[in-house]
């Protein structure tokens, strides 16, 4: 979807920079009474690097200890081999903590697998599941080439460490997300999640209630993805019921992810008689952003309530950029929140969006205007596309947008 490597290691196709094996323990016994539970995720951390390269590689690992009421005190040791060497921060914690452990990589001669072990230790004795080693792998292999899908290099240069990758659904507002989750994302340096914003999911009585947001959901979701270290890219997408312009309520919504065999072979026996009424173009959207009756931005100027989407991505970034409603609860530094915000998804997919090229440009426009209000430093991400059901949707729409002065 974005860059996505793969290593080649010799005639290997090693799809595992880090092999996250997490460990299991059967659940405490009721004789256990209030003994800590000791858990270290990953289980095992394997790295690979090319012979007589030296090298410094980060991971992270997670204690944890999940039996509530209870408290464990941690601590680390490392052993080193002669090739490896170790250093953990922190070395010591209670309860919970992520601890940055470093691999330093001397030059290794020759190929193989070279192992050096990371114990945690606790107190109290009586903690289940310790002491727990960590073996720490470097897999030296004679050559590493680096192919990217597609093939778009901007001067990586060498692997090590590999390269902050985006993802999708690591979590996500109506999922939510887990622990394992998170970790095994940032074990491969995943530093961005993209996730769908239901604008139907958080206006749920458009009309009854027009521009009564409930943000629960996505509250909980971008704090816990912001507190592991996350830059977040929602999508907004999907109009209410009560604001959409055609196709049918009854229809199942399309899911982000989901169907996509049946969406590549765009077979009709898994379509709907009518498209979902959610990805039709809402109401108002022609209106004009601004409540001078312009889309002209400037000082002192509003949202212009009456154009809905507008409203909607305006309220949303308020609450959700840096210094925002939901930075000012969490009590977040400045530079905390979010900044990038994807303006609907597949829209030149009819699965997904109804409307014609000119209506996903003023969508666009609306989005990009409305959002720049609240935060002129948001930077509004084109819907990724499908390209294959619609020749030139997109060369289109460029050019839609190249002649909007």
């Amino acid at each position: 979807m974005k860059h996505l490597m793969l290593v080649l290691a010799g005639t290997l196709l090693l799809l595992l920079l880090t092999i996250t094996a997490v460990a299991s323990f059967a659940a405490p016994s009721p004789e256990a009474g209030d003994a800590p539970l000791l858990i270290v995720t990953p289980a095992e951390v394997t790295v690979l690097v090319p012979i007589s390269t030296a090298a410094v590689i980060t991971r992270p690992l997670f204690i944890d200890n999940v039996m509530t009421g209870t408290t464990l005190t941690w601590s680390i040791t490392l052993s080193p081999s002669a090739e490896i060497q170790l250093s953990a921060a922190p070395l010591s914690g209670t309860n919970a903590a992520t601890v940055n452990v470093q691999i330093d990589v001397n030059p290794i001669t020759a190929t193989g697998l070279y192992t050096a072990y990371l114990i945690v230790s606790t107190e109290p004795s009586t903690t289940l599941g310790a002491p727990i080693t960590i073996p720490i792998s470097v897999l030296a292999v004679e050559l590493l080439h680096q192919v990217y899908l597609p093939v778009i290099a901007r001067d990586h240069g060498m692997l090590l460490p590999p390269p902050p990758l985006g993802l999708a659904f690591i979590s996500s507002a109506k999922y939510g997300g887990n622990e394992t989750r998170y970790q095994r994302a940032l074990a491969v340096n995943g530093r961005l999640n993209r996730w769908p914003l239901y604008w139907n999911e958080i206006e749920t009585q458009a009309v009854a209630q027009p521009r009564i947001y409930q943000w629960t959901a996505a509250d909980n979701n971008i704090a816990a993805d912001l507190n592991h270290g996350l830059t977040v890219l929602p999508i907004l997408l999907f109009t209410p019921n009560g604001l959409d312009t055609g196709g049918s309520r009854l229809a199942p919504l399309p899911q982000i992810g989901a169907g996509l065999h049946a969406r590549l072979n765009d077979t009709t026996g898994n379509r709907p008689a009518a498209p979902a009424s959610v990805t039709t173009p809402p109401q108002g959207l022609y209106l004009s952003v601004f409540n001078d009756g312009t889309d002209t931005p400037g000082p002192g100027k509003s949202i212009n309530p009456d154009n809905r989407w507008a409203h909607f991505v305006n309220a949303a970034v308020n609450r959700y950029k840096p210094g925002g409603t939901l930075a000012q609860q969490q009590g977040w530094t400045d530079d905390r929140g979010v900044r990038y915000w994807e303006i609907w998804n597949e829209p030149d997919l009819d699965v997904f969006f109804t409307g014609t090229i000119t209506d996903y440009a003023r969508l666009l426009k609306v989005g990009y205007l409305a959002a720049r209000a609240a935060d002129p430093q948001a930077q509004i991400v084109l819907g990724g596309l499908v390209h294959w059901q619609q020749a030139g949707w997109f060369s289109a729409l460029l050019d839609l947008l190249g002649h909007d002065p």
